[in-house]
């Protein structure tokens, strides 16, 4: 899966411009994951929720942009 999807299928010609779409929706539910995990970490008064909101915090930015990266890519 992760070399015939990739590689294998936009070479061929079959999943051309794909890419960036299954990008942003693994994304954004990964965006969707982080937060809910963060609230739980802070329901449950975890010790180390602010360790977790740093790190969290810093996915998601990466996450934003490459987020932002596919769109671009996907308009173009």
């Amino acid at each position: 899966m992760y070399i015939v999807l990739p590689f294998v299928l936009p070479a061929v010609g079959i999943a051309r411009g794909v890419g960036p779409v299954v990008g942003i929706a693994i994304g954004l539910l990964a965006v969707v994951s982080i937060i809910y995990s963060i609230r739980r970490f802070w329901r449950a008064d975890h010790s180390k929720r602010w360790h977790y909101t740093i790190f969290g915090t810093a996915i998601i930015a990466f996450l934003v942009w490459a987020t932002i990266a596919d769109t671009i890519r996907l308009f173009e």
